[in-house]
């Protein structure tokens, strides 16, 4: 199922998240049964090179790739689109304006400004600017302070289809420790509102959950588009899950 259907489908989501630089790495995601995988290109590791192999291997997966850009830069929107991603996520999205920009570059004229370029995009299937239009999902992050007290003018932008919170920058916004754990009544407020702007809007709600409680929790508030699971995650739970469990044993 593409992206652009799993939205529109209106039920809850969950994600897995890929910040390793590896093909590989994505397809163990991919065919763990996450409805989607986003590759981080904002503060994962991942170049323009890797990002092909690891979008390719979601395919093998028959899962689709959410792409989180560097920054609300029309070029990368459209590499990673290019690249085969089926939506993009753009960060830090503080303005009505911020949101057009990233908005315009994910759609051809006359809805956009998005460029026309044979590349991966186009391999194996009927493409036309039309359908592309309609298929790619443009997910915004709101994440700061300024973005929260702009969050129902930047919803209305046409062509926003996902406001996706970061807990941590929206934290750190307010002067708030960072984290994604939220327990302190005014980091979960000003979530809360970015909540009630999206169903206001009609607008997708999406959160970063950094365990399954807190992706239950999200759930169960409203949030859609859910991401449960990273692979940097994984991977130190399980090393500290194994080496809490073994018993050091005798000293020699």
């Amino acid at each position: 199922m593409s992206l652009r259907e799993l939205i529109e489908k209106k039920t809850v989501t969950y994600g897995g998240w890929c910040s390793l630089p590896s093909p590989l790495v994505a397809e163990v995601l991919g065919r763990a049964g996450f409805d989607w995988i986003c590759v981080d290109c904002q503060h994962g590791f991942v170049n323009d090179e890797t990002l092909v192999g690891m979008l390719q291997a979601l395919d093998a997966a028959g899962r689709p790739g959410l792409v989180r850009v560097r920054w609300n830069d029309p070029a990368a929107i459209m590499k990673a689109l290019d690249a085969g991603a089926q939506g993009v996520l753009v960060p830090m999205v503080n303005s009505p304006e911020d949101a057009a920009r990233a908005a315009q570059a994910c759609r051809y004229p006359p809805a956009g400004i998005r460029s026309w370029g044979l590349s991966r995009h186009v391999l194996g299937r009927p493409y036309d600017p039309a359908s592309a239009n309609h298929d790619t999902v443009c997910a915004i992050q709101i994440e700061t302070t300024g973005g929260l007290r702009a969050a129902k003018e930047i919803l209305a932008v046409p062509g926003i289809d996902v406001a996706y919170v970061g807990p941590a920058d929206l934290a750190v916004s307010a002067g708030i420790a960072p984290t994604f754990d939220v327990t302190d009544p005014q980091h979960e407020q000003m979530i809360n509102t970015v909540l009630r702007a999206c169903l206001d809007q009609g607008t997708v709600p999406g959160i970063h959950a950094p365990s399954q409680a807190a992706a239950t929790r999200w759930r169960d508030a409203g949030f859609r588009l859910i991401t449960a699971a990273t692979d940097i995650g994984y991977l130190r739970a399980g090393a500290h899950a194994t080496l809490h469990a073994l018993d050091p044993g005798p000293v020699p």
